[in-house]
């Protein structure tokens, strides 16, 4: 087991009295323009999750059907109502199979003890805002906390306001971080990419920021990293959602099997530019390098006015825009709220304009992720936000 660090240290007493925990998983946005299954940045629009432990006792263990599954949920904000939008509230709940995925892997062969989920959901689901990421965390650090792997603060995150996962960690003095996660940090990422299938908003929801992740080899052994950049002062972001649900599969089976030598180029140096302008805190030019040729242009199809759109948020006053992970929403870049406010209503009249209704926000972005803003729950659990 991972000892306790700066971030997320607890002594046993504490995790031992918590009978619940608080986990709140922020919205990412994929890819911003060349990083396609690369980058991730955090907006500040989180999903939350009360998890507590039922005094009720264990259920049979192993993975269980949903007539014997030990768990409880509530669903609050999108997905509670009925209809098509609804979440599933049995096995087939994503963030359930993670939970169970991750007892599996830090408890094997013992029960699951039952416990209760209260989701209270902001991420709507296909929109391109990485709302299966934030399930499968939730769940993976709901069973890290519920199998005792969780190392917590109680006091709070580092200095900084970030999370330190364990491992190897070098720091500079722009808020870069070079992660190789060990101990339960390893297993949160490992199993985390596995069931999502990409890194890319995985990464983000669990350490915070921007980050881009990688399979990296050091003495014939790959694994995957983490490059993560806390920005030094705040960031903005436009956030657009058109009112449909434009699925992962479908927007990547548009995407070509083969790419042209110049486009794989022009997106490298495009992908080189904004992440040393982020690592020097220039976020003007990481705007200016959301450009992409590999991913986006094969999109347009797909999200009616994206062209448009995506010009009218630099008219706005945008830092940059791209396509938000596989769409449909759209993300745009700028240096504060008024301009991110102004930024996403000419973003909506544009979707307007080729007869698309969407629902536009100001969001910070680079916000702190799954691991920095974990707490245990030790007396009155508290009452679900609006």
């Amino acid at each position: 087991m991972v000892e306790p660090n700066a971030a997320c240290g607890a002594d046993a007493q504490e995790m031992e009295r918590a009978r619940a925990c608080l986990i709140k998983v922020p919205a990412t946005t994929a890819n911003l323009g060349p990083g396609f299954d690369i980058l991730g940045l955090t907006l500040d629009l989180y999903n939350e999750v009360v998890v507590e432990r039922l005094a009720r006792g264990l259920t049979s263990g192993g993975m269980p059907d949903s007539d014997s599954l030990p768990v409880e949920i509530e669903i609050r904000g999108v997905g509670a109502a009925g209809g098509a939008d609804q979440l599933p509230r049995g096995a087939d709940n994503l963030l359930v199979q993670a939970l169970l995925a991750g007892w599996q892997l830090w408890q094997p062969g013992v029960s699951l003890p039952a416990v209760r989920l209260v989701c209270t959901n902001r991420v709507p689901p296909g929109s391109g805002l990485g709302s299966s990421s934030t399930a499968v965390v939730a769940g993976l650090v709901a069973a890290a906390w519920l199998a005792g792997r969780l190392p917590v603060n109680p006091a709070g995150p580092a200095e900084d306001g970030w999370s330190r996962p364990g491992g190897s960690s070098k720091r500079s003095d722009s808020l870069l971080f070079l992660l190789r996660p060990e101990g339960v940090f390893r297993d949160l990422l490992d199993l985390g990419i596995a069931l999502e299938g990409h890194p890319d908003n995985l990464a983000a929801a669990l350490f915070g920021g921007l980050t881009a992740a990688a399979e990296i080899e050091r003495q014939g052994v790959r694994e995957w990293s983490v490059a993560r950049v806390a920005p030094a002062g705040e960031v903005w972001a436009a956030v657009v959602t058109p009112r449909f649900v434009l699925r992962t599969s479908v927007s990547r089976s548009v995407l070509p099997k083969q790419v042209s030598w110049k486009d794989a180029v022009f997106n490298m140096a495009q992908l080189s530019w904004l992440l040393l302008a982020a690592a020097a805190g220039d976020w003007q030019e990481v705007g200016a390098a959301m450009n992409d040729r590999l991913h986006q242009p094969y999109r347009v199809p797909l999200v009616p006015g994206l062209e448009q759109v995506l010009a009218a948020s630099r008219a706005a006053g945008a830092w940059g825009a791209a396509l938000s992970g596989s769409g449909p929403s759209v993300v745009a870049l700028a240096p504060d709220r008024a301009t991110a406010e102004r930024v996403a209503g000419a973003m909506q009249e544009a979707f307007a304009a080729a007869g698309v209704k969407a629902t536009g926000l100001a969001v910070r972005a680079g916000v702190p992720g799954a691991l920095a803003l974990f707490r245990p729950i030790t007396g009155l659990l508290p009452l679900a936000s609006g």
